[in-house]
């Protein structure tokens, strides 16, 4: 059975955790920083201005968006592993960097559409296969806090997805989505890694909504979360425009809300489309909304699985798959939160083809 390796972290401050985590995953890390390196090089930028760019990034989030504990983490990544602080910058901005085109299906549900009555979120990451080569599992205890984090990262990176248990036994998850605009920039802001780690921090969506909105960005990005109080939101971020041509009137973020229990989301910008820089064929958000509809208040985790198995509108199903040399872009990697349980279901690789593993919390 394929499973991505676990990196077990639990220290009183950001800075020892973050020690911590580096330490364990050296390894990997070094192999994220490789091909962070080919990639950005296939896409005709050099390290040393990624690596710049990127400390400008840390440096406006530690300052400007007053997260020194988050940059502290991010440092500490970089002595535990031994590795250039700049290099671990990049790969926390590598989404600010690249902006990939293509990145995953997400979704959340309320209580009145599972089942169980449970709160769930979750998605399918879509990537280049090699990026699963430093894919790991973080398994974080903040001693301080009581805040128990359990999630699927790019090693070196602070968090892709992830499940917060709090101290008082409520839990928020988030995920989220590459979506390209034709606002999106080389500018200055919170790294999109950072947002989502600081975000799994807060117990209520109000605070969640507060952070996301109100943080600085220079590119487009969807981030869906859910919470214990049964609140779910896809909340698509743009960068803010101070003046355009066409006099289009556009906001700097547009929170969706649950229709029949649930919200789901892919790589399309649906608040205002005529500026989505990819426009799908195939719609799988809108896809996978309507397999749950199809199953409201009987959607458990077994019917979870089979919807994002789903391979209608392939190559660009729900469970994606590269059809030829020239789009190797596949899901390789798909995961289940359950807020209610308190655990997390992980698929390392397709699911149409692989087994979840549980890991309760």
């Amino acid at each position: 059975m394929l499973i991505f390796p676990t990196i077990k972290i639990s220290e009183d401050t950001p800075f020892k955790r973050g020690e911590s985590y580096g330490s364990q995953a050296a390894y990997y890390i070094g192999v994220c920083i490789n091909t962070y390196k080919t990639a950005l090089a296939r896409a005709d930028v050099k390290w040393e201005i990624a690596q710049g760019v990127a400390m400008r990034y840390l440096k406006w989030t530690e300052e400007s968006e007053n997260m020194p504990d988050m940059v502290d983490e991010i440092k500490g990544i970089a002595s535990g592993s031994g590795m250039d602080l700049m290099d671990i910058a990049v790969i926390n901005c590598a989404y600010e960097l690249l902006h990939f085109p293509k990145e995953c299906t997400a979704f959340a549900l309320q209580r009145e559409a599972t089942l169980g009555g449970h709160v769930i979120l979750g998605q399918n990451w879509d990537q280049d296969p090699r990026f699963a080569a430093h894919a790991v599992l973080l398994d974080i205890l903040e001693e301080e806090t009581g805040n128990h984090i359990f999630g699927l990262s790019e090693a070196g990176q602070l968090i892709k997805s992830g499940i917060c248990i709090h101290k008082d036994g409520s839990a928020t998850a988030i995920c989220g989505n590459s979506i390209l605009s034709n606002l999106d920039k080389v500018g200055i802001g919170c790294p999109t890694s950072v947002l989502r780690r600081k975000a799994l921090t807060f117990t209520r969506m109000e605070h969640i909504l507060n952070l996301v909105t109100g943080s600085a960005r220079s590119v487009s990005s969807n981030i869906n979360v859910a919470t214990t109080e049964n609140e779910i939101r896809a909340i698509e971020l743009l960068p803010e425009v101070v003046e355009r041509e066409d006099s289009l009137l556009i906001d700097p973020y547009y929170i969706l809300d649950s229709m029949s229990g649930a919200v789901t989301h892919d790589n399309s910008i649906r608040s205002v489309p005529q500026i989505d820089m990819m426009r799908h064929g195939h719609p799988r958000g809108t896809h996978l909304k309507i397999l749950f509809s199809e199953a409201t208040g009987r959607i458990d985790l077994n019917y979870i699985k089979r919807c994002l198995s789903d391979h209608e509108g392939y190559p660009g199903s729900i469970c994606s798959h590269g059809c030829d040399e020239n789009d190797n872009w596949q899901t390789i990697a798909s995961v289940i939160y359950d807020l209610d349980a308190h655990s997390a279901h992980v698929c390392c690789g397709a699911p149409c083809t692989n087994d979840y593993i549980e890991f309760k919390l």
